[in-house]
């Protein structure tokens, strides 16, 4: 009686060591399928915020110094936006020259407000920080995703 009872337990333990082995086989197997995958979303999703980048870097070398305006950009980015839903936004910051500042930040402030600039009590108009540069690079507009 006691060998059969040993036997039982001792097939018991190796049966639940095999079902728990196989298991958490699966559980692996499924595991590194589901992290592939993502993986390979991410990748994908990757290179194509770099060639949108590469897009616009391109853009702004044919242009040259002539630059790109607000609504120029806008149209160039609305398209990569509207296909990859996971970039957030582009930004387009020109460049400034030191001398042409001044009326520039004169525009950004009263002419056209953006974030970090507007008006104030009395009507006075807020003004960006200052840095000691001879070109500046102010926050101009923001082209969010739509969502």
């Amino acid at each position: 009686m006691a060998v059969v009872a040993a036997f039982g337990v001792t097939a018991s333990v190796v049966m639940f060591w095999v079902v728990e082995h196989l298991e958490r086989s699966r559980a692996e197997a499924y595991f590194h399928q589901v992290a592939e995958q993502r993986l390979s979303v991410v990748r994908s999703n990757v290179a194509g915020a770099l060639d949108t980048i590469s897009l616009l870097a391109s853009h702004f070398e044919a242009t040259g110094e002539a630059g790109t305006s607000r609504q120029a950009f806008s149209t160039l980015v609305a398209p990569a936006l509207a296909k990859h839903r996971y970039i957030q936004a582009l930004e387009w910051i020109p460049r400034v020259e030191g001398a042409a500042r001044p009326d520039y930040e004169r525009l950004a402030r009263c002419g056209e407000p953006r974030r970090g600039s507007g008006l104030v009590g009395g009507g006075r108009c807020t003004s960006p920080l200052r840095r000691a540069s001879s070109q500046w690079g102010p926050p101009s507009a923001r082209n969010p995703r739509a969502v």
